[in-house]
């Protein structure tokens, strides 16, 4: 009991250090949004308002489509899985969790900026529903991805403290994980295929850009 205790303890406070993390990101992408040279805002606004303007006329090619946000998830899967092989995984997953809360951040606080609610509204529309899939499949796997790097070289850190380990059993495991990951992604990109682009034109419509 004392045991299943202090593996709780120990993954909750690394949910609480991957969610600190992800905020400084956020807190640095804002940053970098707020103080952004105003030749380069208003370069980005005008990109973005082409792109608004003339998203509801565009014809997708739905296949296309698809097999380029698959190939661009799976990449980011890949990385995240091999992470977990290696000595510098720890760190490369810590610079993982910095970026995507730096790209997140940037991308709201630049939307706000520039549209004030609506950007921030048309924004979270960006993201659904398929982050809805993403993010529950990256934290999971960057969990996976942590813990089997902490197994193998920081026992530490590692939940399971044991210095016996069966690395065939872990492996197996590890591989299991990945095509878990990797059926949930193409769930999630089905859904930035076929959803996301009409949910997209509908709040643009709504909002009256």
């Amino acid at each position: 009991m004392r045991k299943k205790i202090e593996k709780l303890n120990v993954s909750v406070n690394r949910n609480i250090t991957f969610l600190m993390l992800f905020i400084i990101g956020i807190v640095i992408g804002s940053l970098f949004a707020n103080y952004l040279d105003p030749n380069q805002r208003n370069e980005l606004s005008f990109i973005n308002n082409h792109f608004i303007s003339e998203y509801n006329y565009w014809a997708l090619n739905y296949i296309e489509l698809f097999k380029h946000i698959l190939l661009s998830r799976l990449k980011i899967i890949m990385y995240i899985w091999f992470f977990g092989l290696t000595f510098f995984g720890i760190p490369l997953i810590i610079v993982f969790i910095l970026y995507f809360g730096i790209s997140f951040g940037f991308v709201i606080s630049l939307g706000t900026l520039m549209y004030e609610g609506k950007g921030l509204l048309l924004n979270i529309f960006y993201f659904l529903p398929h982050y809805m899939v993403y993010v529950p499949v990256f934290l999971f796997l960057i969990h996976k991805s942590f813990e089997l790097c902490a197994i193998l070289y920081f026992k530490k850190l590692a939940l399971i403290k044991s210095y016996r380990v069966n690395q065939k059993q872990l492996f197996i495991e590890y591989m299991l994980v990945l095509l878990v990951c990797i059926l949930l992604v193409v769930i999630g990109t089905l859904l930035e295929t076929f959803v996301n682009p009409h949910m997209v034109r509908w709040i643009i419509e709504k909002l009256s850009f």
